[in-house]
Parts: structure tokens; C-alpha cells; sequence
């Protein structure tokens, strides 16, 4: 700890004047560090250390490489003080990541995950380290597609020679991905014209490329079909709650704290609707989730996209959204497995879909529970549509309150009635 203080005293020492955001949080933790002198001091200073370094900015000789180098040494820290610590090994593998060393950045995000006990921070660090694979794999085969050694040695060769050593340099040293991009594609190029791109090994090897670029941009998940759940359009959600009981329960405290009959009502529910981030296993809220509802920030960054609730198993989960491009990234994020069906494309936006409710008047973004509750009702197959704990401020916007108030067939203090 004392040899980390020292080396955030000379971090602070050898900021210029005018430092950026990244680092001036980074000061302000380095501050606290040096105050605290604990675990948990460490593992922020080392994360502010991260948060410092742009995206894209590392590897050997950026400009933010100090910042990448401090994380490491924080994070050595506290693997050291340690060693059975979760953040202690997934700093070290962002810092690793960071200094443009995968491979070693693997092996920590694999310690990461030996120790951890699963949830979304562990399916993340799963998807990223299955990321890192396959990228070193796609290199390390498109490496072995090139001349042979000795022609590649000599400063005779073919045209792609040259481009096919600093391509193999870049796989061997490990180089940021923006540069081992830059070497690949042109050493791809290189190999068209040298051989045309009919020739087996240049398929290949446009394949490998493809599939690189593609990870650099968009990281793949672990099971593209979702654990094989179904798709549910109109015709299946009208299935799943035909002559069902069907109840949505608000995520209040009023809901959750309530008293236990009240939560074993809820689960003696056919389908028990839910949306968002909503708290589950409360005494007034009951433990069951079969639908699970959510309509995600569409201006959110992509780690904010994995909602904390769409581990959860559930029967169904639909995903709200107004743009088929913020459906499309959202449903990317599904976790394989956790849900036996999910809504496709047709139930994106039913309120205004004219092939749906075609109703306008609702604003850009309805609420979720709003936009469940009008189709069932329109769907008209349920033996009942309650909602629990909708009556209080805040669940509905004052509209949609009004709209439920004119079509409710009875009410008290917690549950009003559709049907």
C-alpha cells in the first residue's frame, strides 16, 4: 500500500496544468487514497485510472498509457493484499486490456470468473473474455494463412510480403487493436492482388478479417438464438394469456412492504406481468415473474442496455422501443437462456402500431406498464387484468391514470380491475 502511495504522489506530481476530466477525477481519487490507505480506496483510485484512459487509447505509447500503467500497479496491489478478490482481478484485466496485453488480460478476466458465483457483472466479463478469444483466434489463424517464413524473411518476396510482416509483428507483439486493424486490412489487400480473390487461402482469409472487424465493433454473445427461446409475436402473446388470470405489479415500496396475503394473492396469479427494474421476493409484492416487460433508455451506453433484471428466468420478456435500430441493439443484450420466449419485432411499439392499437396521443415513450396493460386489454382473452399498486403517484403519467381510472371496473387502495 505504501509503495501505491508513493507512486500516486508522483502521478500527482508530474500532471501538467491543465488536466482533463478523466484525470482530475483521477487526482481527486488518488487524494482519497492517499487519506484511506484501504482496499477499497485502491480499487477506486484503480478504476479512476481506467476511467481515464479514452476508449481505444491503449496499449504501449499513447498518451494515456501513465494512467493504463498506474490501474496495473493498483490493481497488483490489490490482488496481492487480496487474492481471492473479484474487483481485484477485474481491474487487473482492464489495466492488462488497457496496456494492449490480451492474452494476460484473459487469464485475469478467467481468475475473475473461477471466483465469482455468476450474475450480469459475471455474464459480462463471460462475453467479453469470449470476445478476446475469438478475436486472438481469428488472428492467430489469419497469421498462419501467410507466406512461408523464408520468403517472408527475405526482402525478395512477393508484393504482400512486406504486409504480411508487419501484419505477423502486429499478431506477435500484440499491438492495439487500431493498429492491428490497420495492419490486417492491408495486408488483405495485399494478398487480393497478389493472388485474386478467387484464391482459397485469400477466402479465408477475408473471412478471418470480416469476422475481426465485426468483434471490434460489435462483441458477440455466447448463444445468438437466445438459449433457443421462441419468438413471441401477437398471435403467441395472445396464447400465453388466454382465459389467464393476469395481474401487473408496480416496483413501489408501497407494493413491496406490504403484507404477505397481499404478496401470496399476487402469486396465486395464472401470469404475473412485471416491468423494468422492478424489486422481486418482497412480502407485498410476491416472488413470481412470468412477463417481463422493459422499454430501455434509448440514449443509454451499451454496458447500461444489460438490465440488471434480464438475468431473472422468466417465461417472456418483450422489449419496448420506438426505433427498430434501439429494439434491435437492446434485444443484442438479452441473456441466452432466461426467458423461454421473446417478443419479436411486431410487438416493438403496439400503441402506435397501426397494425396493432394504431392509437396516437401517448408521447414518444408510454410507459412500459401502460403500454402491457392496453395490450391486454386490446387483446381481450383474459379472465382478468388487475394491477397492483398502479394507483399511486409516480407508476402511470397523468393520462395514462386517466385512461386506466375511466376503464376500471373496480378499485381500492392497492389492486383496481380491468376485467
Amino acid at each position: 500500500m505504501t509503495a501505491c502511495a508513493d507512486t500516486g504522489v508522483a502521478y500527482l506530481a508530474a500532471l501538467d496544468g491543465t488536466p482533463d476530466a478523466g484525470r482530475l477525477r483521477l487526482a481527486a481519487s488518488l487524494g482519497a487514497l492517499l487519506g484511506a490507505r484501504d482496499f477499497d480506496s485502491l480499487l477506486h483510485a484503480g478504476g479512476a485510472a481506467l476511467d481515464a484512459v479514452p476508449a481505444g487509447a491503449g496499449g504501449p505509447g499513447a498518451s494515456h498509457a501513465r494512467e493504463a500503467a498506474l490501474a496495473l500497479e493498483l490493481a497488483d496491489a490489490a490482488v496481492e493484499s487480496r487474492r481471492r478478490s473479484k474487483g481485484a482481478w477485474r481491474l487487473r484485466a482492464r489495466a492488462l486490456e488497457a496496456l494492449g496485453r490480451p492474452a494476460e488480460a484473459a487469464e485475469a478476466y478467467g481468475r475473475y470468473l473461477d471466483l465469482s458465483e455468476g450474475g450480469p457483472a459475471a455474464y459480462e466479463v463471460a462475453l467479453h473474455l469470449a470476445t478476446l478469444r475469438e478475436k486472438r483466434d481469428c488472428l492467430a489463424r489469419a497469421a498462419a494463412l501467410g507466406p512461408d517464413t523464408a520468403s517472408a524473411s527475405s526482402g525478395d518476396g512477393p508484393d504482400g510480403c512486406p504486409h504480411a510482416r508487419a501484419f505477423t509483428a502486429a499478431v506477435r507483439d500484440e499491438l492495439p487493436d487500431a493498429d492491428t486493424r490497420r495492419a490486417f486490412t492491408a495486408h488483405v489487400a495485399a494478398r487480393m492482388r497478389e493472388r485474386g480473390a478467387g484464391d482459397g487461402d485469400v477466402r479465408r482469409l477475408a473471412a478471418l478479417y470480416a469476422t475481426y472487424c465485426r468483434l471490434l465493433e460489435q462483441p458477440r454473445v455466447t448463444d445468438p438464438l437466445l438459449g433457443d427461446c421462441a419468438p413471441l409475436g401477437i398471435g403467441e402473446l395472445r396464447g400465453l394469456v388466454a382465459g389467464r388470470r393476469v395481474c401487473l405489479v408496480a416496483d413501489s415500496a408501497a407494493s413491496a412492504e406490504g403484507p404477505a396475503e397481499r404478496g401470496a394473492e399476487i402469486d396465486g396469479y395464472d401470469l404475473v406481468v412485471r416491468c423494468d427494474g422492478y424489486r422481486a421476493g418482497t412480502p407485498g409484492g410476491g416472488t413470481r415473474t412470468d412477463l417481463h416487460a422493459v422499454t430501455p433508455d434509448p440514449a443509454a451506453p451499451r454496458e447500461r442496455l444489460r438490465h440488471a433484471r434480464w438475468h431473472d428466468p422468466v417465461e417472456a420478456r418483450i422489449v419496448f422501443a420506438e426505433s427498430g435500430d434501439d429494439w434491435q441493439r437492446a434485444v443484442r443484450e438479452l441473456v441466452p437462456g432466461a426467458q423461454r420466449f421473446a417478443g419479436d419485432v411486431a410487438l416493438r411499439r403496439p400503441l402506435a402500431d397501426p397494425a396493432l392499437l394504431g392509437e396516437d396521443g401517448w408521447g414518444a415513450r408510454p410507459s412500459t406498464a401502460f403500454t402491457v396493460l392496453r395490450l391486454l386489454d386490446f387483446l381481450d382473452v383474459s379472465r382478468a387484468v388487475d394491477l397492483f399498486g398502479y394507483e399511486l403517484p409516480g407508476q402511470l403519467r397523468e393520462e395514462e391514470r386517466e385512461w386506466v381510472a375511466a376503464h376500471a371496473k373496480g378499485s381500492g387502495e392497492i389492486r383496481m380491475s380491468l376485467r
